[in-house]
């Protein structure tokens, strides 16, 4: 997804194990931001549907990462890669955010306010919820931008600050007893703009510029480290800081779950990938737009708290996803800006 806007700028290298695996994994987070979207959880209850969500939380990260680690190649003046990042990926939010408005009507309440009419053009509002994403990765990458000429030392250190800022006003604000960050009725999520994603996007382009790589074994032992720290992160949360066990957008534990997949990505054998599997993960960004609307149509006839249509609203949204991105591409209604 994310790597469609930042890669389509810079030269492509095929024949690789290593963009095989990234491919293929890009598909695998697609997958997984699905079952986020898909997978209904219950406030204080640890079940498969629950531990899903948590597995599943690998994939923005995944994507961060992939970004910062191609468009770390771009190698020019600040300025102009500050007008690629956003003529590459502004217009494609836009044009989603119209879309998702004009055949959802339920989103118009958002515009009942000049501060719900930002949050809604941040953050997509209550229909395109998904489409924060690409702001995020674009306030991300302009950081990169301007730090990069202080090294990765500084970028790590502003990184981590942001990060630890989104966890404090994020999953562990209420544990903190800090207050929302507002601003004249605006509310900000953490999630949104630099805090959540830009240690994803250094970290993408750390390991590119110095090939950082570690053993498959170890990247598996990585995430599911991770993994075990945000599931004992949500369970603390729950049962000790009166939060509620439920998977979040990030924890300290999302930022090893990340990294390790990523790396697993790297090292993934070629053999073990499938054609079929690595032209879906070149579609990955079309797939993240539009999925949305299929689980929203789909939604009007199944519910998602009943398991068997929680399963047909889930297969259902894959299927038509996957065939809708086969006749965009087939028609060339697909931008080169989300093909990569």
């Amino acid at each position: 997804m994310t790597g469609a806007v930042s890669e389509a700028a810079i030269p492509k290298i095929t024949g690789s194990t290593r963009l095989a695996g990234i491919d293929l994994f890009r598909f695998l987070a697609f997958v997984a931001v699905l079952i986020i979207h898909t997978v209904s959880q219950t406030e204080g209850v640890i079940n498969i549907n629950s531990l899903a969500q948590h597995a599943s939380r690998f994939a923005v990260p995944f994507y961060f990462i992939v970004s910062g680690y191609f468009f770390c190649r771009f190698s020019g003046p600040a300025f102009e890669g500050i007008k690629k990042v956003i003529f590459r990926i502004m217009p494609v939010y836009f044009f989603w955010l119209l879309i998702y408005l004009v055949f959802f009507p339920k989103g118009w309440p958002w515009f009942t306010g000049i501060h719900r009419i930002a949050e809604f053009l941040v953050g997509g509002g209550s229909i395109g919820y998904h489409l924060w994403f690409l702001p995020t990765l674009a306030s991300s990458l302009v950081v990169y931008l301007i730090l990069r000429p202080l090294g990765f030392k500084v970028m790590f250190a502003v990184a981590a600050i942001l990060f630890a800022v989104g966890l404090m006003f994020g999953p562990y604000r209420e544990m903190l007893g800090l207050p929302s960050l507002r601003i004249k009725g605006f509310h900000w999520y953490t999630r949104n703009g630099p805090f959540f994603s830009f240690l994803f996007v250094v970290a993408g382009a750390y390991i590119a510029t110095y090939k950082a790589r570690i053993g498959l074994g170890a990247a598996a032992g990585l995430a599911i480290l991770g993994l075990g720290l945000q599931i004992l992160e949500s369970y603390l949360l729950w049962r000790f800081a009166e939060g509620t066990f439920l998977s979040t957008d990030f924890t300290v534990g999302t930022a090893l779950f990340g990294v390790g997949i990523f790396f697993i990505a790297l090292r993934w054998p070629e053999r073990l990938t499938h054609p079929w599997l690595l032209h879906m993960g070149r579609l990955n960004l079309w797939m993240y737009c539009i999925h949305m609307a299929f689980i929203h149509i789909l939604r009007l006839w199944f519910d998602i708290y009943v398991p068997a249509q929680m399963a047909m609203v889930f297969g259902g949204a894959l299927a038509l996803t996957i065939a809708s991105a086969y006749l965009a591409e087939r028609w060339r209604f697909i931008p080169r800006s989300m093909i990569y």
